[in-house]
């Protein structure tokens, strides 16, 4: 029998209008996290969670480390990774999921090698930290979090306050990043613009040309940009953002294969079929029948789920 082949999921998130963050909240986010190390995933957006309550392991690219009450993880976009509770045990996190470079950008709009630095340095590594080691972060996490819990006056104003800060914290742990990095820093943007060009027009037909235009660069260098930081091609990847969107259709709605396939993208049914039974595993009707029993328990409560969870 052939090794298991890992399976590498990505998932997809974009932030609400005017904010800078997706906070994922509420006691939806109790669950048993993960089941197998050959399963990881990357996403679009800077991920900081924070553990409250259970075990397990936290898996960052070939490292393993253990997480317990008051682990923070931050995971740069792009950066394969897993949490897994102890067997048979749930766990409580909550995220915050950063649209960095935007939001770099335009806070430190009047000196932009500033936010190229501070981006650079945020996207270095990941990082698994302890609360009561740095004390700094993860009242900063916590804070931003009851922020978007509690949404009073002028509350995205307060997020971005202490967003700011937490970005400074974070760079600071990462100090061996320097200005050798200019690859990284040039890289991140463009990156950005590529990810969000497909996420916005996965829909339409989208090549190559299309995505190298939007980041004004050539194709040759966006190819390289893509195996460089994810690993797949431009393709490919946008091939991963129209799963994720069937995904969604099918959990969601009583949509015909056909209809979800041309709302997301895919030529014709069988092009559909074929694409999504290598990705996942099982055809669309499969997995639709397999999540109807998930989705109705998700609709019982009370907390969001967005784009990029499965």
């Amino acid at each position: 029998m052939p090794p298991k082949k890992p399976k590498v999921q990505y998932r997809y998130y974009k932030t609400p209008p005017d904010s800078p963050v997706l906070a994922l909240l509420g006691p939806g986010w109790v669950r048993p996290y993960g089941n197998d190390l050959a399963e990881s995933h990357f996403h679009n957006l800077l991920e900081i969670g924070y553990c409250y309550e259970g075990t397990g392991s936290m898996v960052y690219g070939e490292d393993v480390l253990p997480y317990g009450p008051g682990t923070i993880s931050v995971v740069p976009p792009n950066f394969l990774h897993n949490t897994i509770a102890e067997p048979g045990t749930t766990s409580r996190w909550e995220y915050l999921f950063v649209d960095t470079v935007p939001f770099l950008q335009g806070a430190y709009a009047a000196n932009p090698q500033t936010a190229k630095g501070l981006l650079a340095r945020v996207y270095g590594d990941s990082l698994h930290l302890w609360h009561r080691e740095h004390r700094a972060i993860g009242d900063l996490v916590l804070a931003i979090a009851d922020t978007y819990r509690h949404q009073q006056d002028m509350y995205l104003d307060c997020a971005r306050g202490l967003l700011i800060a937490l970005m400074v914290h974070i760079a600071r742990q990462h100090t061996s990043v320097l200005e050798s990095r200019d690859a990284a820093q040039h890289d991140a943007p463009l990156l950005h613009n590529a990810l969000e060009y497909a996420g916005d027009h996965y829909p339409y037909h989208i090549s190559v040309a299309d995505m190298a235009a939007c980041c004004h660069i050539s194709q040759t260098h966006l190819r390289r940009l893509f195996a460089r930081a994810m690993g797949i091609s431009p393709l490919a990847y946008v091939n991963h953002v129209r799963i994720e969107a069937a995904q969604r259709l099918l959990g969601a709605s009583a949509e015909s294969i056909r209809n979800v396939a041309t709302r997301c993208g895919f030529a014709t049914p069988s092009t559909f079929n074929r694409n999504f039974l290598q990705a996942i595993g099982m055809t669309p009707q499969q997995w639709r029948k397999s999540t109807l029993h998930h989705q109705r328990q998700s609709d019982r409560q009370s907390v969001q789920f967005y784009d990029g969870w499965l």
